[in-house]
């Protein structure tokens, strides 16, 4: 071979190598203007054609790796950190095609990749390494390791005591191959709602990451139990931007949702009435404010609203706030729920139980054993503080971001959104069954108001009252289409329940929730019948306590009701009588005066009452003493029932 000839091929091989080296830095810096814009699946694909060439280039493997970490796929980050911290160079401060060193953060991100994939004792291993070798002066790093490493621990800790669970996706008629999240739904579980990313969308606009804007859907169960297809709940509740589910009312009938605002982060409400949904509200301030609002719960009888803020005054980032809405009808000054809840980091998705004392939240302080978990918090009524909160538990925790996580009224189920391995988009939503959970003692009473003829009574309200306080517990309005109803009874109380429609005779009802009841549904329809004029045949009844004239707490209840409807259909009467007709003894006659008494304290003329039977009147009827006899025979039964009229008397064991 000439001279000229070997000088000729080195020069053209020296050319081959310059120009596969111009290409590979090309595609560094293709990979690298992905990884700012956070593309991390582009910038990975890139950069592993950089690693074909440089396999022990340490940068490169850095940076695959952080591609993976922020993918969530923590199994093929750490080959490629592994090798990056064998490679660090502390001193390195520059970032560019050159380097080859891994910068001393690879530390930090092997020691995440760890803790993520369940690794927590070499997690802890390879940050307090990296901790060694940090300034002291490095305090905020220094923090952040510290919290990894107490959710190391705190994972050890958890998972030898996992929660025994089975999750099941809701199918095909609820999820989607894109992301569907933050379920709400009612105390029945008769509709459910929630967010998703799915083709569709009002905006129908496609972002970078293939998902389109969040809009929300609904969907409602079948009589056989399984859910219908699911819907976009369509405009005015969705727009062209991002819309989301945060909270809805146990009745299903206000949703709460979350708009972006151009960064500024508010909730809204939106009323269904009758099958429409209106356009949603913006909360008011001081609700709402020039800082962000994420995340928002209303409590079963509407009076108390939950709510995530990151305003001044709190002791973190995101903090859970509560506000009593006032007699005037506005929201009360938000109070911040102290230390005991709310942590230096975020916490936030707060649900509060139907059971009015139950917390649920996600939280990245506390003893969570990664980024956010689910906590409980119970109300302590004596000491009117809440109590430390209970992380829920592996495997609903996860080393991921756990949030949105609503329990249903009985506490042994769950709805929450999750990447699993049956998932048909990136988070599908799943149900959580929990067997060993213990079962709230609550009673949803759910039904429907409905005229004689079948119809719809319009503008009916239904007043809920404690018998023994007399303090009103909630009001209540069926749907104005169907004349559903919903609301929640706790333990240990006797309720009257009251329900009223315009031109319609009132109903009232006494419901008596033992202490210990288990959890159930009373499923009633309540009917109205009008008000006719020169035909009134309505009943109510009252009982008092045997041989004596004094007014009871229910005879009280009973008499409020009718002072109330007396007022607004002032053209009426009352006669105020004996059941079986018997003469007016001494007792009874004081019985009748107390009675009438009573109601002319409540702005009810004498001159429309009447001890008598009197025509075209309401009838107030006093159920006699049981006799010595009847005491005797039914002196072994343990429950006694009282005639029913407009007026029943219901016991819940």
């Amino acid at each position: 071979m000439s001279k000229r000839f070997f000088f000729i091929i080195l020069i053209s091989f020296s050319c081959s190598i310059i120009s596969f080296s111009q290409d590979t830095k090309a595609i560094f810096n293709e990979a690298e203007a992905y990884l700012d814009d956070e593309n991390w699946s582009k910038a990975v694909k890139y950069f592993l054609q950089v690693y074909a060439n440089q396999p022990e280039n340490g940068n490169v493997q850095f940076k695959i790796g952080y591609c993976y970490l922020n993918m969530n796929k923590p199994k093929k980050a750490i080959p490629y950190l592994k090798e990056a911290v064998t490679k660090i160079d502390p001193n390195e401060t520059e970032d560019n095609y050159d380097i080859v060193s891994a910068p001393l953060e690879a530390y930090f991100y092997l020691g995440q990749a760890y803790h993520m994939d369940y690794q927590f004792q070499k997690s802890i291993d390879f940050l307090s390494l990296l901790k060694a070798q940090l300034s002291p002066n490095e305090k905020d790093f220094i923090s952040k390791i510290d919290q990894i490493i107490n959710w190391n621990k705190n994972g050890i800790v958890l998972m030898k005591h996992p929660v025994k669970m089975s999750v099941t996706n809701l199918g095909d008629s609820i999820n989607s191959a894109y992301e569907d999240h933050s379920p709400v739904f009612s105390a029945d579980e008769s509709v459910l709602l929630f967010t998703s990313r799915r083709q569709g969308s009002i905006g129908n606009n496609l972002l970078e990451d293939n998902q389109y804007d969040e809009d929300i859907y609904i969907a409602h169960r079948n009589v056989d139990g399984t859910w219908g297809k699911a819907r976009n709940i369509g405009v005015p509740v969705n727009t062209k931007n991002h819309d989301a589910t945060i909270g809805l009312s146990v009745d299903g009938q206000i949703l709460l949702i979350y708009r972006d605002d151009k960064g500024d982060g508010n909730i809204y409400y939106s009323t269904l009435k009758g099958d429409r949904w209106h356009e949603p509200e913006k909360f008011p301030e001081p609700i709402n404010s020039k800082y962000r609002e994420t995340d928002a719960s209303l409590s079963a009888d509407g009076q108390t609203l939950f709510f995530t803020s990151d305003r001044k005054g709190g002791f973190g980032g995101l903090d859970i706030y509560m506000s009593r809405k006032l007699p005037s009808g506005a929201w009360g000054i938000p109070q911040n729920l102290g230390s005991n809840i709310n942590t230096p980091y975020d916490d936030e998705s707060p649900f509060i139980h139907p059971d009015g004392v139950t917390l649920f939240f996600s939280s990245k302080g506390h003893r969570s054993m990664g980024g956010y978990d689910i906590f409980f918090s119970m109300f302590n009524e004596e000491t009117n503080q809440w109590e430390e909160p209970t992380n829920i538990g592996y495997p609903i925790n996860t080393t991921g971001d756990d949030i949105f996580y609503l329990p249903t009224p009985d506490g042994k189920r769950a709805y929450y959104a999750s990447s699993q391995y049956d998932s048909k988009g990136k988070t599908d939503i799943y149900l959580i069954s929990l067997p060993e959970a213990k079962e709230k003692e609550l009673t949803v009473m759910t039904g429907y108001v409905i005229a004689g003829d079948g119809s719809v009574p319009q503008n009916a309200m239904i007043t809920v009252t404690d018998i023994e306080t007399q303090e009103e517990v909630g009001i209540f309005t069926p749907n104005s289409k169907t004349g559903k109803y919903l609301f929640i009874l706790k333990p240990g109380k006797t309720y009257d329940i009251l329900v009223e429609a315009d031109n319609y005779m009132y109903y009232s009802q006494k419901i008596e929730v033992k202490k210990g009841t288990a959890y159930q549904q009373i499923k009633q329809a309540i009917k109205l019948n009008p008000i006719v004029l020169g035909d009134l045949q309505a009943n109510y009844f009252v009982k008092f306590n045997q041989g004596s004239d004094k007014l009871s707490n229910e005879i009280i209840a009973d008499l409020k009701n009718m002072a109330k409807f007396l007022r607004i259909n002032d053209n009426l009467k009352l006669n105020i009588l004996i059941q079986d007709g018997s003469d007016d003894t001494d007792l009874n006659i004081r019985r009748k005066k107390a009675l009438k008494k009573y109601l002319t304290t409540k702005q009810i003329q004498p001159e429309r009452i009447f001890t008598t039977r009197q025509p075209n009147a309401i009838n107030l009827i006093i159920i006699p003493d049981v006799s010595e006899k009847q005491i005797a025979e039914n002196k072994n039964n343990e429950e006694q029932t009282t005639q029913k009229s407009q007026t029943d008397k219901t016991t819940v064991t």
